[in-house]
């Protein structure tokens, strides 16, 4: 049997497939945002951290985690 974890976001138990952190709702979720927010600095260059939070409704910590996980770059 495998073991359940509590979401990182909503809380709610999932059986992970591998080391992930969220349930597949959130996941999803999360990429859905993420592919927003690529597509927004795409048109939008130069565009700071701040400013996506406003516009997405997202923590400064997650704008980070991209940064960090290779998925946004500075410029």
């Amino acid at each position: 049997m495998r073991d359940l974890k509590n979401c990182k976001t909503c809380g709610k138990l999932f059986s992970p497939l591998a080391s992930t952190t969220h349930c597949n709702s959130c996941s999803t979720a999360d990429e859905r945002v993420f592919k927003m927010i690529r597509e927004y600095l795409y048109d939008n260059p130069g565009t700071n951290a701040y400013d996506l939070c406003v516009r997405f409704n997202v923590s400064i910590e997650r704008i980070i985690k991209y940064i960090k996980d290779d998925r946004l770059k500075v410029m």
